[in-house]
């Protein structure tokens, strides 16, 4: 790595492109995010699981499913099918 001098600030600032308003206008107005959807993020948050409920889950994981799958990925299915059972009891009430 070359080892250079901080330099002094005694430079020149840069000049525009083109001194164009329009163009400079076009410039400064900058852009919109590309999805502007809030409601599409993921939420984070800290889930507490009672210790005799997460060995279950973690017996369930090891011995019943043939493929690895994260206790994540399982709560968040479990979460999945009980909304969409939620759903679906509500709807025929």
């Amino acid at each position: 790595m070359a080892v250079t001098r901080k330099p002094t600030g005694t430079g020149t600032p840069q000049e525009p492109l083109t001194k164009d308003p329009a163009f400079q206008r076009y410039l400064n107005k900058g852009g919109s995010a590309a999805h502007p959807e809030p409601e599409a993020k993921d939420v984070r948050f800290t889930l507490t699981i009672p210790g005799p409920l997460c060995q279950q889950v973690d017996q369930l994981l090891e011995k019943l499913l043939p493929l690895k799958k994260s206790r994540h990925q399982w709560v968040l299915e479990a979460c999945m099918e009980k909304v969409k059972r939620d759903q679906k009891s509500a709807a025929e009430e």
